[in-house]
């Protein structure tokens, strides 16, 4: 017992050093920011790839309604306000394409930023290529997962409508019980679900070769950390009411916090896939395109570089 507990504490020491170390405040800054630019287009794109099976208008209340759960009312009110001004309206064929093009940029922005900031903690960078052809890879990349995330949001409404319709069924016989049961279910579902896409994005976004053994347990840990995460910033909304505080900006500024957090629960969670690798003795190793960096701290003696134990 009290070597296993020493293991956890130096593995717990271990991640929070690499936590420290890969400047992840100064990541998250940079996610928040592309987040404002992104999170219309995201939503544009994700409401209508789920809407296809679901409803457009089933999805896009699903959506804002764990929205507001997430970055509280006044921020999903401003959120779905400016969804409603983004729809393109099509003023020619021009505007258009151009409308299309910019949705697209958008909606893969952050994935984009995510992918960068997950390679620079694992050490991994991308061979130089063609500059043209890489972004629109890379664009592409990440916009295949943001219509995984709409297939995903497809996956848990069915299931959710499904296990609602047995609790109603059940609801004849055992009331309490048909109710207890659809809340238990759905966090299951949720859960289950956040640590897929938490997988998918270690596993996939960055330019790694890694293991889905490994990519699992710092999932799991992930979304343990985002449910711990929406109890806290949803009571700090509750107990500051941003909209005193912060007037006009009061939605972007929850939304930056709300980003903010949700950054570092990834990145730590990034953190614990790198430890538990490296503890398991199967370092993250880079893809075929990537190559693997090697921080060395030195110091200049008798004016040559030596290397410095960190």
């Amino acid at each position: 017992m009290k070597k296993t507990f020493k293991k956890i504490l130096h593995f717990a020491k271990r991640m929070v050093t690499e936590y420290g170390r890969d400047n992840t405040f100064e990541l998250g800054a940079a996610l928040a920011y592309y987040t404002i630019f992104s999170i219309v287009p995201l939503l544009v794109v994700v409401i209508a790839v789920s809407g296809i099976v679901a409803g457009p208008d089933a999805v896009r209340g699903q959506v804002f309604g764990q929205l507001t759960g997430l970055v509280g009312p006044d921020t999903a009110k401003a959120l779905q306000d400016m969804l409603g001004e983004a729809y393109i309206s099509g003023k020619g064929v021009l505007a258009t394409i151009i409308g299309l093009v910019t949705l697209f940029i958008g909606a893969t922005g952050i994935f984009n930023s995510l992918k960068n900031s997950l390679n620079r903690m694992w050490g991994i960078e991308p061979k130089p290529k063609n500059s043209v052809v890489h972004f629109l890879v890379s664009r592409l990349l990440s916009f295949s997962f943001v219509m995984g995330l709409g297939f995903l949001l497809v996956v848990t409404f069915t299931l959710n409508a499904l296990v609602r319709g047995f609790a109603d069924k059940l609801g004849h016989y055992m009331p309490e019980l048909g109710a207890q049961l659809v809340q238990v279910i759905s966090f299951g579902i949720t859960f289950v679900i956040s640590t897929l896409i938490f997988a998918f994005i270690f596993k996939f976004l960055p330019a790694v070769k890694i293991a889905w053994k490994d990519v699992l347990p710092g999932a799991a840990f992930t979304t343990v950390l985002f449910v711990l995460g929406e109890l806290i910033i949803g009571l700090y909304f509750d107990s500051t009411e941003p909209a005193s505080m912060f007037g006009a900006a009061a939605g972007l500024i929850s939304l930056l916090i709300w980003t903010f957090y949700s950054s570092q629960t990834v990145f730590f969670g990034a953190e614990f896939v790198y430890v538990w690798c490296e503890v398991h003795g199967r370092p993250i190793q880079p893809a075929t395109d990537a190559v693997k960096v090697v921080r060395r701290v030195v110091k200049m003696e008798n004016g040559k570089p030596v290397e410095v134990e960190e």
